[in-house]
Parts: C-alpha cells; structure tokens; sequence
C-alpha cells in the first residue's frame, strides 16, 4: 500500500510540473504573439494609402509564419510585402524576425527601392545569415510577393519569388506570376520586376497559400487555388469588409472540425 501511495505521489507530482511546463509555455508564446503582432503595420497605416483594403491574417498557431510590410515612399508611392517563411509555428516566426528585419534595413536604412534589388539583396542577405551553402543542408527561407504602386502614374510594379498575385482588371482575372525560386536556399537566382496600369475599380490580391491549401470540404480536399480565383471573381466589386468575411466564412466553412492547415494571409485592395 505504501508503494502504491509513493507512485501516486510521484506520478501527481509529475503532472503537476507538466502542467506548470506547459502554462509557462503557453505565457511564453502569448509574449511572442504580441511580439509578432507589434512588427506588423498597422491596418489603418495601409488603409490610409488604400483605403479600399482589406488584410485576412490568421495564423495556423499563436505565432505563424506568414507576415506583411509596408513603407510609404512619399505621398504618391508604397511598398507592400506579403511573404509566406519556411514552415509554421515558432520556426516559421523565427523566420519573420529576420526577414522583417532585413526588409528594413533594405528600404528604411539602405534606400533601396527597385524591387528586384530588394528581393536579391534580402536573398544574399538570408543566405548569408544563414550559412546556406552547398555544404549545408538548412535550406529556410521565404516566399512572397512585393507591389510598388505609383498613384501619380496609375501603376503598379510586381516582382515575386516563388508567389503570384492576381489582378482583376477590366473584370478579368490576369494570374501575376513571379520567379520560381523564393528567398534563400542555395542556387543562382535572377527576381525580375513587371509593371502593370491600372484603373479606378481594378482590383489586386496578394495571399500566402495558406487559404487555397485549407484540407476541408465533404471529400477532405484542398480548396484550390482554382476555387479560391473564383471566389475572387465572385466578390471583387463587393465592399472591401463584405469580402473580409466572406473570406473568413468561407474558409471557415470549408475547413469545418478539421485543423488550420497553414498561416493565412490575403491582402485585397481596390484601386
């Protein structure tokens, strides 16, 4: 009787400093997710240069992987990020610190505007940091999508590693694909830059694959990127809020008892 009360006290004890383990555990991601969250631009930063804007970010967990930038130029140009790192999670929010922080550097402190340049030089810089080379393994890094927009000239420049966007123009969809290699990683990479004339009601979405990879619906399938461009369509002349929860209901809905599959970011504007 005495042995069994013993292993019961111990097996007690144990679970208490399990759950003690995991509470400190759960504090501490809640200070990284404030963390995170204080390096994101403000909405209503954004919302002031594109008033008709909206930005769906949802992490997979308290701290994700997804993220997205902003820097005014001047009064008529912006820069906006939308970048999907390597994995989710605390690895994947590892990988948001640095590439926030080099994408300041870049722009903020180096002056650099051209968006190829940004891309290869936040490239070099990943790689560097990282010590990625053909003798090592650690191939993290991140893909993403960056707009330059000129108001003056009603234009907007793409440039994209491993990323795509979509522009409604005219009510047509017109896919913008970028360069098939992302940030990071080892190889000769070569980011090119498109510029693309827009007009008033013309629309553009920038997203992580987070929302088309949501596993869901009756067959348990991805939704698709197919489903998501004609989700897209079907909503691009609605209110920009109206479209924000249509986004959330829908992937909602799809996604149903099954588990985030991935960190999720759209931004979606209206020219």
């Amino acid at each position: 009787m005495r042995q069994l009360t013993v292993d019961n006290a111990n097996l007690i004890a144990e679970r208490d400093a399990l759950q003690q383990q995991a509470k400190e555990l759960h504090s501490s991601l809640e200070y990284a997710q404030q963390i995170q969250k204080a390096l994101l631009p403000h909405y209503e930063q954004i919302r002031r240069h594109l008033p008709l804007s909206f930005t769906l970010y949802k992490p997979k967990e308290l701290v994700g992987g997804d993220f997205f930038w902003f820097h005014q130029i001047n009064s008529s140009n912006f820069i906006l990020v939308c970048a999907d790192c390597t994995g989710h999670g605390i690895p994947g929010a590892f990988m948001t610190m640095i590439a926030n922080s080099f994408l300041n550097q870049i722009v903020l402190e180096d002056g650099i505007h051209s968006l190829s340049h940004i891309v290869t030089e936040l490239d070099r810089l990943v790689r560097m940091t990282l010590k990625q080379n053909e003798h090592n393994s650690l191939q993290d890094g991140l893909d993403l999508s960056i707009i330059k927009v000129n108001k003056q000239t009603s234009t907007f420049e793409f440039c994209g590693a491993k990323h795509k966007a979509f522009f409604i123009k005219d009510g047509a969809l017109v896919e913008l694909r970028g360069d098939r290699y992302g940030v990071g990683g080892v190889g000769n990479k070569q980011f090119t830059t498109t510029t693309y004339s827009y007009k008033e009601n013309d629309s553009l979405y920038l997203s992580t694959d987070g929302y088309p990879d949501q596993f869901g619906g009756a067959l348990d399938k991805k939704y698709s990127t197919k489903q998501f461009v004609e989700l897209l369509l079907s909503m691009h002349k609605y209110e920009m809020d109206q479209q924000y929860k249509l986004l959330k209901t829908t992937h909602s809905t799809w996604k149903g008892d099954q588990e985030q599959t991935d960190d999720i970011t759209v931004i979606g504007m209206r020219f």
